[in-house]
Order: C-alpha cells, then structure tokens, then sequence
C-alpha cells in the first residue's frame, strides 16, 4: 500500500485486497455458521469491515459479542449503510470474481465458501491490512451465526 492512500480507497480499488477481506469473512461466517454464506451477505464486507470510519465500532468486541449487541453499542454503523453498499457493490462484484478465479473463494450449492489453497494461505497481517482481516473475520462471525440474509439485512436496516 502507498504511502497517503487511506485504507478505505485501497479497499475500494484492489480486488486481491478486497477478496482477501472477502475470504476472511466466510472464514468467520463457516466457523460460526458451518454453512457457506449466501451471496447477498458479502456486499456488507467492504462498506463495514473494510472501512477505517468503522473501526470504532470494533474496539472492545470479540467473536461472542454479537450482530446485534454489536449494533446496539454501536448504531452509527447503519447511517447511510444502503448508499456505502450501493457505492462498493462494483468492488465487491470485481473482488468475487478475482477471489473465485485465484481459488480463494468458491460456491458449493449456491453459497460462499472461503478455501486455503489459492493465492495466499493466510493473509497479510501488517497493521491496516491485518485488522481489515480480523475486523472481516469477526463480521462473518458474527453474520454466520444469523445464517440468513435476510434477517442480518433488516438488523442492518436494510431491505432486500
């Protein structure tokens, strides 16, 4: 990463970056869940996980917090969360199809699964970098344990 270029516009421009973010998501999404995710649910990474002005919401929270406590603590995370979605959907289009041509990512039955055979093993783990991964990682936790798109959009307060 370049030096003066935020976290957010390299998350939005890199589509390694973003399927690892992607990755990692459905790696706490398949921990939690023991399913894979359904396709709308990885449009919420970028917007959330990958985004600096989010960061806050993650401090003081772990794998049990929870979807719901955690957007109780932290309810700002919502605030114009359609248009953030809406402005990344692009990214994370670029990102799926890189993350399923590198085999990062497959589809089995019609849901996500992240695999650990692809480009990286495991990834990068500098300071930004590695705390999209973990932010990611802890948000597919946490929506895995839902296992509906649905009802993690409308907590969101998103209608699909």
């Amino acid at each position: 990463m370049s030096r003066g270029l935020s976290i957010d516009v390299f998350a939005e421009t890199n589509p390694a970056f973003c399927s690892l973010a992607i990755r990692s998501f459905l790696q706490g999404y398949i921990e939690s869940a023991n399913i894979g995710a359904e396709f709308p649910t990885l449009f919420i990474v970028l917007p959330i996980a990958a985004s600096e002005a989010q960061t806050p919401s993650f401090e003081a929270t772990n794998k049990t917090t929870g979807l719901f406590t955690w957007l109780q603590r932290s309810p700002f995370v919502t605030l114009d969360l359609a248009r953030r979605i809406d402005r990344t959907a692009r990214f994370t289009r670029a990102a799926i199809h890189f993350g399923l041509q590198q085999r990062l990512i497959k589809i089995e039955s019609g849901l996500f699964l992240p695999l650990d055979e692809g480009l990286l093993k495991k990834a990068p783990s500098s300071d930004a970098v590695g705390d999209v991964m973990k932010r990611s990682h802890r948000l597919g936790f946490w929506t895995g344990e839902i296992k509906s798109a649905p009802t993690v959009f409308n907590a969101l307060g998103i209608t699909i």
